[in-house]
């Protein structure tokens, strides 16, 4: 599941939030440099789909631009499946096969399950970095916050303490709604700090006397 889940936020037009609409780009492109927190340190990013482009301009009001880049370490993985990318093998069009239709999106998730083996593969540790940036009182702010570890804070304790906020009470939204749309973040980030997530926060403040 988590190599089909990899490939696929790849592959086609993904939804990024782009100047105060959707816009729709393709899967795996706009690369730049983001620093994350050791042992990831420096990565190559690129657009990926995530659902946070479609969801927060619809709660947090005035946001005009929600962008979701990602990458997989070592640099070789992401490497590769732009390789697949680019040569068909991420197709879900069946091709035939000495008289069997075979899909090459199906034979390369099959094929990722052996890739790994004999390779590097980096550190075991995923990260997470948000970059917030606006006016306040005359200044532009740029605000970040890092986080890194296993699949538990970015995951596993995320999807538990939501659970366990519902349970006591604290969710008041019905329906299907977006984490930011129904979730507490004091709350939320409280409970986070207290099963021992770390999180690394910066603020940056500048002048806008030259705008």
């Amino acid at each position: 599941a988590a190599w089909d889940h990899s490939l696929h936020m790849t592959i086609g037009k993904i939804p990024q939030y782009l100047d105060g609409k959707l816009e729709y780009v393709e899967g795996g492109t706009g690369e730049e440099t983001a620093q994350f927190l050791e042992p990831l340190g420096t990565c190559q990013v690129r657009y990926v789909g995530h659902p946070q482009p479609l969801t927060i301009p619809r709660y947090i009001k005035g946001v005009k631009r929600v962008v979701i880049k990602g990458a997989l370490i070592p640099s070789w993985v992401d490497l590769l499946i732009k390789e697949q990318k680019e040569t068909g093998f991420l197709s879900k069009e069946p091709e035939e096969v000495k008289g069997v239709k075979v899909a090459p999106y199906d034979l390369t998730l099959k094929l990722w399950g052996a890739i790994p083996n004999n390779r590097d593969r980096g550190p075991a540790a995923s990260g997470l970095k948000v970059i917030v940036k606006g006016e306040r009182k005359g200044k532009q702010v740029t605000y970040t916050a890092d986080i890194v570890g296993r699949m538990a804070p970015g995951t596993g304790l995320p999807a538990s303490i939501a659970a366990l906020m519902m349970d006591a009470g604290d969710v008041k939204v019905k329906g299907v709604v977006a984490p930011e749309g129904c979730i507490d973040p004091e709350k939320f980030l409280a409970a986070l700090l207290q099963r021992g997530a770390k999180i690394h926060q910066t603020e940056t403040i500048t002048s806008m006397l030259g705008r």
